[in-house]
Parts: structure tokens; sequence; C-alpha cells
């Protein structure tokens, strides 16, 4: 179940807090000397009226009773004036929309009680405004630093597999050169797209195959198994689309595949899509069931050399476009599913 968000006119209109008359202190106060006087007063009646009549005590429990209900309704205007500021306060804060800069709350409580409460989440604020900041920042000039000189890598390679049609040696030096720098440009693409605040907006009709994707990572991973007893088989005959960028598909699919050949000695490896799961079994060494829980945590890694991103990028994809994605493993093997 989907948490319940709260629609945007909430967030640009929340409701203004306005103090009362009394602050918590003065209302306490009152309360208490109202309470106070009032059980000496009927108290000191009750002594008056014991001194010329024989049935006071009747009048006693009368009395007592009255003042206990009175008592109990001044004690629950104290509690509801105590609680109606926190609670204008929490309401204030569940309204303060994540994607707008420059929100302040201190004005709105300036004349109470929680005054050092709402500056002091003013000031946590401000910090949040500038982390964005730097943060927006430094995206938009990663974009701009980092595709320049991919997109003349490219362009460069390119050029130069034409010219040395004839020498193999170096058109497969420079086709790893090529894949390379495009498995770099889609990384950078996915890493910038994940790093906005705003949600990924996917234009209309764009469509991608899981399978295809796969059957193309396989292919492009042979060069991960030189050497080694391992072999990779796709088994994505059924079509499964999605609507979502085929980039973002291809690193989630390449960075699954390359854990399992990682922790793989032997064996084979499985790709398949079943209905709308994409399934990867490896029969390697398996994962540590303490570990089991922290696979998707950034930069935790049970691999020597190993920098700890692969699947926490793959659990950021998922949870941005609502995927589900799960890792089962035991001594036999890892299994690691995804849902779309």
């Amino acid at each position: 179940m989907k948490p319940r968000q709260a629609s945007p006119d909430s967030f640009s209109n929340p409701a203004p807090f306005t103090p009362d008359a009394f602050s918590l202190r003065g209302r306490f106060l009152l309360g208490t000397l109202f309470c106070v006087g009032l059980s000496l007063g009927l108290l000191a009646l009750w002594v008056l009226w014991a001194r010329y009549t024989s049935w006071a005590w009747g009048w006693f429990y009368v009395i007592l009773i009255a003042t206990a209900g009175i008592v109990y309704l001044t004690a629950r205007w104290i509690s509801d004036s105590i609680l109606a500021p926190v609670t204008a306060l929490a309401e204030r804060l569940s309204h303060i929309d994540p994607r707008r800069r420059g929100m302040r709350i201190a004005g709105e409580f300036s004349r109470h009680e929680l005054a050092p409460i709402a500056a002091s989440v003013d000031r946590f604020l401000e910090r949040l405004d500038g982390f964005v900041e730097r943060e927006q920042s430094f995206t938009a000039t990663a974009s701009h630093e980092l595709r320049t000189p991919l997109a003349v890598i490219q362009g460069a390679t390119e050029i130069i597999m034409e010219q040395t049609r004839a020498c193999a040696t170096s058109q497969n030096a420079l086709a790893r050169i090529q894949r390379a720098s495009n498995e770099m440009s889609e990384f950078i693409h996915a890493l910038l797209m994940l790093s906005r605040e705003a949600q990924i907006h996917t234009e209309p009709g764009e469509f991608c195959d899981v399978g295809e994707i796969v059957a193309r990572v396989v292919a492009d991973s042979a060069q991960l198994l030189e050497d080694r007893q391992v072999a990779i088989e796709s088994e994505c005959d059924s079509v499964l689309r999605v609507q979502a960028p085929g980039s973002l598909v291809t690193i989630l699919a390449r960075n699954l595949i390359r854990n399992a050949v990682a922790h793989t000695d032997e064996g084979s490896i499985v790709c398949t899509v079943e209905g709308r799961t994409l399934s990867i079994r490896d029969p390697g060494r398996g994962i540590a069931p303490e570990h089991l829980a922290h696979v998707f945590d950034r930069n935790f890694t049970t691999r020597p050399g190993g920098h700890g991103v692969g699947l926490y990028l793959s659990k950021r994809i998922c949870d941005r476009y609502g995927w589900q994605i799960a890792l089962e493993s035991s001594a036999k093997g890892t299994t690691a599913c995804v849902r779309f």
C-alpha cells in the first residue's frame, strides 16, 4: 500500500495558525487558580452550612460531585489548550512542500510558546535549502563537464574505427572503448536523473522491452567471462514492455548480471523473463544471512575491491518507478528478482 500524499493545494495553501488570547502558561495558571478557588469556596460554604443544619452531609456529597465535575471540565479545557498549538504546529509541518524552497513558519508562531521550536525548524529548513541548492548546482555542472568529453571520446572512437577497419585487433580494442564510453554515458545520465529532486517524467509512449535489453547486456558481458568457467544464458523469449527510459533498465540489468558474475566461480547464470518479473539466478557462493539485509545499502560490499554502488543504484531506480526488487540467497546460489 502506497502512503497517502497530501494534495498540491494543501501544500500551497496551508491553514494559518492564529495564537489564542491567552498563552499556555496563562491558561494553566488561570485554570489552576479557578479550581483551587472553587474548591476552597465550596468547602467554606459547606462548613458554614454544617454549623446551622443537621443534614449538611447530604449537601457535602452534592457539592463534592459538582466540584469534581467542574474540575474535570476545567482540566479538559487546559489540556485542549495545551495540545491545540502543538497539533497546529504538527499540521503545519506536514503541509510543507518539499519541492518548494524558502518555506518558513516561525512568523506564524511568533507570539506563542512554540516560537523557539518553529524557529529551530526554520533554521533546519534554511540549512536544507542550502544543501539542495549546492546539489542542484553540482548536478548542472556535472551534466555539462562530464557529457562533453564523453561525446568527444565517442566521436573520436567512431572515426578511428572507420579508419582501421582492416585491423581486427584495433577493432576489438576500439569496440571495448566505445562500449565503455556508452556505459559511462548511460551511467552519468542515470545518476543525473536520480539526483534531481523532481520526479522523472517519462515521455508518453516511451517504452522499452526488458527482454531485448537483457539479451543485449548478456552479449556485452561476454568480456567479463574471459578465462572463466562461467556462462550466461538468456531465456527472455516473452515480451515485457515497461514505460521507462531504456538507459535506466540497461543499468539495472547490467548491475544485477555483473553482481552475479562477480560472485560465481563456475556454472551458468540464467536470466529469465516470466510475466512481469525479471529473474537472474547464479550458482555462486551465496550471501551470508547477516549481509542479505544490507546488500542494497550504499557503499556496502562483501567483495574485496568492490564499491557497493551497483545494487544501491539498482534499488534507487526501482524505488523511483515503483518496481519491486529482492534477493534470495542460499549456499546453492543467489536469485535476484525485479517485478515491474
